[in-house]
């Protein structure tokens, strides 16, 4: 079934981007939606990225498994020492936006420049 698309678009000049989501019946009879992992870089990489750039960082998918989304954090977001609530946002978002549940998982890339 096609949805109209009524996610906020984070790039101004970009065409907005929708996701078309699968709804399952999970333990209680409470629906939730769910994203394959394609959905979840498009989500990642068109909404969360940019939001991240803004202060300098940068956000990679790498995976997803259905619960976790496994990331790499680069430029600002690297050395960060609040990457910990920045990724619960993420989640937090991510819950807020779809109604997907997962919990963000990443490793820290350090920049080239850095010694040892």
């Amino acid at each position: 079934m096609q949805r109209p698309c009524n996610f906020p678009n984070p790039l101004a000049n970009a065409a907005p981007v929708c996701y078309n989501l699968s709804v399952t019946s999970t333990n209680g009879g409470i629906r939730m939606a769910q994203f394959d992992a394609g959905q979840m870089r498009d989500y990642v990489e068109h909404t969360l990225r940019p939001l991240l750039r803004g202060d300098g960082g940068e956000l990679v998918f790498d995976d997803y498994d259905g619960a976790t989304v496994a990331v790499t954090l680069r430029g600002e977001c690297s050395k960060c020492h609040i990457a910990d609530r920045c990724l619960q946002w993420c989640g937090e978002k991510l819950l807020a936006d779809t109604g997907v549940t997962a919990v963000f998982a990443a490793r820290r890339q350090k920049p080239f420049f850095w010694d040892t």
